[in-house]
Order: C-alpha cells, then sequence, then structure tokens
C-alpha cells in the first residue's frame, strides 16, 4: 500500500515543525517556514556569525519572505544580499541546509548545519554555497494557495 504524503502547515499551526507522524496510509510532513536563532543574541557565537556575513532572522515577520516551502524550511540566517537559509524539514541540525536568494532562486547550501558552519569560515561562502550544484531537496510555491493545488493539506487539530 502506497502511503500518501500530507502536509502540515506550520506558519498557521504551532508546534507543527516536528511533525513526522505515519499511519492509516498516510505520511504527515511540515510545510511552510518558521524562524530560529543559532545562537544566542549577543553572544560571542552570535558575533562570530555575524562577523561571518550571517545575520539572524528571527526577529522579522514570516511575511517577510514571500514563499512557502515544501517540505518545511526553518529559517535561521540571512547574508547582506537578501539571501536566507535554512534548515530543510525542520529544525533538525542533521538536515539538509537551504537557501532561498532574493531573486527567488533557490537550493542546498551544506548537507546539515555543521558543515554550513564550516562553510562560512571560507571568504566567498556565499558564492560556494549557492554553486553547490546539488538538486534541492525542498520545492518554492509563491504561497500555500499554490502549493495546495499540488498537495494535500492537513488541520492537525482535527486530528486531535
Amino acid at each position: 500500500m502506497d502511503e500518501e504524503i500530507v502536509l502540515v502547515d506550520i506558519e498557521q499551526q504551532e508546534n507543527a515543525a516536528a511533525v513526522g507522524y505515519i499511519g492509516r496510509g498516510m505520511i504527515f510532513r511540515p510545510a511552510g517556514k518558521e524562524l530560529v536563532s543559532l545562537a544566542p543574541p549577543r553572544s560571542e557565537a552570535a558575533r562570530t556569525l555575524e562577523d561571518a556575513g550571517l545575520y539572524p532572522c528571527n526577529d522579522r515577520n514570516l511575511s517577510d519572505f514571500p514563499f512557502y516551502p515544501v517540505p518545511s524550511l526553518t529559517l535561521f540566517g540571512e547574508d547582506e544580499n537578501g539571501t536566507v537559509y535554512g534548515m530543510v524539514g525542520g529544525p533538525d541540525e542533521d538536515a539538509p541546509v537551504g537557501f532561498v536568494t532574493a531573486e527567488g532562486e533557490y537550493g542546498i547550501a551544506a548537507e546539515n548545519v555543521g558543515v554550513f558552519l564550516q562553510l562560512l569560515a571560507c571568504p566567498g561562502w556565499q558564492k560556494t554555497a549557492r554553486e553547490k550544484g546539488e538538486p534541492p531537496a525542498f520545492v518554492l510555491y509563491p504561497s500555500r494557495a499554490e502549493a495546495e493545488k499540488e498537495w494535500r493539506f492537513a488541520d492537525l487539530l482535527d486530528r486531535i
């Protein structure tokens, strides 16, 4: 029996990013975006990230990022060119790190957060991250409404 992937909008449902439930022929996966921080504000780690040119974006609004990723993208930083970086599929340090440029180009910057942090130590890391060449592990839509044309969404609150 093939299992159907059903998306849960993490922008609409609090604490839905950890979704990965499998049952009754369905696999629930998070979609949309959320904002997190890699380091506490004003910490040495935060200063190190900023010195490398990666700035926190967790104080912004989700509406500042006019795209809708499937699966989800947990955004943690932004460079001076407006490219945002985040963990694909939820807040997991082992997840691939994806990027979305201000022009709407997207892809995979690193295989996980650890590799991404190593990349930050290299001069010109932004260009290297965008030229990695791996196919994206996510798809960008202009909105949830556009994603709904291809995917089924569930309201987790209806299932409790």
